[in-house]
């Protein structure tokens, strides 16, 4: 029976991805050697805001004519609605 080779010890390889960890985890180090990084990751999150709630918009304004139309708060005594249907 073969013994498979013995693997040398020492450190383990790096991730293949170790350094963009590192950029996304260290905000210190990504403002040294990445200096517009940071600012266009915040530009980004700001985009990405106002198209959410842009969209929220959108959807608030074409839904309005599904919603019910009833007196708010409830009567008292009322839980819900209930929707009745036609036979």
């Amino acid at each position: 029976m073969r013994r498979l080779p013995r693997r040398p010890h020492g450190p383990a390889p790096p991730l293949p991805f170790a350094e963009l960890v590192r950029i996304e985890g260290d905000p210190a180090y990504r403002d040294r050697y990445f200096p517009g990084l940071s600012a266009a990751i915040a530009q980004r999150g700001r985009w990405r805001s106002a198209e959410a709630e842009a969209l929220v918009r959108r959807l608030a304004r074409s839904g309005e004519g599904l919603r019910p139309r009833l007196p708010h708060p409830l009567p008292s005594g009322v839980r819900g609605v209930r929707l009745r249907r036609d036979p």
